[in-house]
């Protein structure tokens, strides 16, 4: 049985990304917010979908679900570590006199 070669990993664009959204500054934040929301979380079921084929005996290689779940795990991973940042930063502008 030949293994299939290794897919590469591809950043999501910033034009695609930045070109789809409002040119208003608060939706524009959510819309792309929303975007990358949407964009981990196909990548948390595309993982999941992987696993399953996987563990019912379809022509899926271990090492396609390896890949597939470091690569959600770090897309979630960095998602939060953007939540967070966006969230210190509003809590500073809160805290500041006017």
């Amino acid at each position: 049985m030949a293994m299939a070669p290794i897919q590469p990993i591809v950043a999501p664009a910033v034009d695609k990304i930045s070109a789809a959204t409002p040119s208003s500054g608060g939706a524009a934040f959510a819309s792309l917010m929303k975007q990358v929301l949407s964009n981990v979380d196909n990548s948390q079921r595309q993982t999941a979908a992987a696993m399953d084929r996987f563990l019912s005996g379809e022509d899926t290689e271990v090492h396609q679900v390896a890949l597939a779940t470091q690569q959600a795990e770090m897309q979630f991973d960095l998602f939060m570590q953007v939540r967070n940042k966006v969230i210190a930063a509003y809590q500073e502008v809160m805290k500041m006199q006017m």
